[in-house]
């Protein structure tokens, strides 16, 4: 009840004095389908436009973060060396000082790692997912060879197209 009333008042107070904006993602947090959905290859597709589709039907203006027009998922490196946040690493490091094994401390830190929606866009299956000939400054996400924009269009099911819709 006490939610309710809140959530009440926060909309009588945009109704009549504000504009809200509307996301789930930015570029200091983790991929919106890997929080707040399901991002297994069963559920990635449907968690990522039901996604969309609240942040499109809720008043506001929508931002729309690289990568979430396809379902871009967290990254998942098997070593830190991989990682280029400085949260992560220096958590990380603290960790294995405590005596966490560096599978135990990766695991712990990769879903909250700043670097999930820094890796570079996923444009197809190509090396360096399209994004790229040179070396860029994180690794792609090893789903890329799955999760494109190429094969996100070529796509009965596609996100984007569903985006397009909305």
């Amino acid at each position: 009840d006490h939610f309710r009333k809140i959530q009440r008042k926060w909309a009588d107070v945009m109704k009549h004095n504000a504009w809200a904006v509307q996301y789930l993602s930015n570029h200091d947090s983790a991929r919106q389908v890997s929080c707040y959905g399901c991002d297994s290859e069963e559920f990635r597709s449907d968690s990522a436009k039901l996604l969309a589709a609240l942040i499109h039907t809720t008043p506001g203006t929508p931002f729309i973060y690289q990568g979430e027009e396809i379902g871009m998922v967290n990254v998942k490196y098997d070593t830190i060396d991989d990682y280029n946040c400085c949260y992560t690493c220096g958590d990380y490091h603290a960790m294995i000082k405590n005596g966490v094994s560096p599978k135990e401390a990766i695991d712990t830190l990769a879903p909250k790692s700043r670097d999930n929606a820094r890796t570079p866009y996923q444009w197809d299956a190509s090396p360096n997912a399209g994004f790229s000939t040179g070396t860029s400054w994180l690794k792609v996400n090893p789903k890329y060879t799955q999760i494109n924009l190429e094969a996100d269009l070529a796509s009965e099911d596609s996100i984007f197209k569903f985006y397009q819709e909305l």
